[in-house]
């Protein structure tokens, strides 16, 4: 088990390099996002991945959907005081959001392939993450409920590192779901929300062994704001 952290971070920026275009007679817009996830703990910080996604936008009335495909290094800092899953990352998936006067929705599906990490063999990831409130002038309040399924993980008995709870053999499901709130501006916009894990099984999100796509532990409290030039 991974020793408690008191923080992990992430920072984003997103840009369109080329801006709105026609494809096939839609309009278009892909989308760049680079981002660093650090982690702070009781005696010090360390760098943890870097990560960069590739999203093409489909701009309708009042929603966005499009594919991604989502990329994260090994760890910047290899003297982490814990074991951190020092592996690439490749996911991709799609998503859509639909934004009303009253209300709004989002749904984001992604798969990860399986993947090694010293002696580990860590399943292939399912994910379904799910949005959605209702909006009050430019505030929104709504939840999150996200499934992640594996195919399970191994170890070939060789490691002298722990991941997870250390006794995930079989698949397995996390799910989660929480509050979030919403604020929306001309140009600016911001996000408050928490997810819990709301199940039984034994397996955290350490275990899926993608911590600047998934995560870790049980519990999450994130903030997010952007500004758009």
């Amino acid at each position: 088990m991974w020793p408690t952290r008191f923080a992990v971070g992430t920072v984003n920026i997103t840009f369109s390099p080329v801006g709105v275009h026609e494809l096939w007679g839609l309009p278009v817009e892909p989308l760049v996002t680079l981002g660093a996830v650090g982690e702070a703990y009781g005696s010090g910080a360390s760098g943890g991945p870097l990560e960069a996604e590739a999203k093409l936008a489909y701009r309708g009335v009042d929603f966005y959907a499009g594919p991604f495909v989502r990329y994260s290094t090994k760890s910047v800092d290899d003297k982490t005081p814990w074991a951190v899953p020092d592996r690439e990352v490749t996911s991709a998936g799609g998503y859509m959001e639909k934004y009303l006067s009253d209300r709004y929705y989002k749904i984001v599906a992604s798969y990860t392939p399986a993947g090694t990490w010293d002696s580990f063999n860590f399943g292939a990831i399912t994910t379904v993450k799910v949005n959605g409130g209702l909006r009050f002038g430019k505030f929104a309040f709504g939840g999150i409920f996200e499934v992640d399924h594996s195919s399970g993980n191994s170890d070939q008995g060789e490691s002298q590192q722990t991941v997870g709870t250390d006794q995930v053999s079989g698949s397995f499901m996390i799910l989660r779901a929480g509050p979030e709130i919403k604020f929306q501006s001309q140009r600016f916009h911001a996000t408050l929300a928490a997810e819990w894990k709301v199940n039984d099984d034994p397996a955290t999100l350490d275990d899926l062994g993608d911590l600047a796509g998934h995560g870790t532990g049980t519990s999450s409290i994130s903030a997010g704001f952007g500004y758009d030039l």
